[in-house]
C-alpha cells in the first residue's frame, strides 16, 4: 500500500504513481486521501461470441463493473486483432484486450 500519492495520467492510461506534489504538470489525480485499486482482469472471455448477444455495449458494460483488462480465449485471431486495434485507437470503448486466437485442441464434440 502507498499513501499520499498522485496518479499521473497520459492518454487515458495511468503512466505513473508518484508521491503527492502540488507542482505536477498535466493531467493527474490527487489520490492523497483516496483509496484506489488498479482495476480487475477478466481472464476468460469470448469477445466475439459475446458480441453476438451484447453488441457494442459489451466493452462499456465490462468497464462499468471495474474490469480494465480482458483475455479473450478461443476467438478468431483476425477479429481479435481488429477488436484490439479498435480499442487501442479509441474507436471502441472497452477494457484493454489480450487474445489467444482459435483453439487448436481438436474437434468440439460433447
Amino acid at each position: 500500500m502507498r499513501e499520499n500519492v498522485d496518479i499521473i495520467v497520459k492518454g487515458n492510461r495511468i503512466e505513473d504513481v508518484r508521491p503527492h506534489d502540488e507542482s505536477h504538470k498535466g493531467e493527474y489525480v490527487d489520490a492523497s486521501d483516496l483509496t484506489v485499486i488498479p482495476g480487475l482482469w477478466d481472464a476468460h472471455v469470448h469477445q466475439e461470441l459475446s458480441a453476438l448477444f451484447l453488441g457494442g455495449c459489451q466493452g462499456r458494460q465490462l468497464l462499468s463493473f471495474g474490469i480494465t483488462s480482458t483475455i479473450s480465449v478461443g476467438d478468431p485471431a483476425y477479429r481479435s486483432i481488429e477488436d484490439r486495434e479498435a480499442i487501442t485507437s479509441g474507436a471502441c470503448v472497452a477494457p484493454r484486450l489480450f487474445a489467444s486466437g482459435e483453439p487448436i485442441d481438436g474437434s468440439r464434440v460433447w
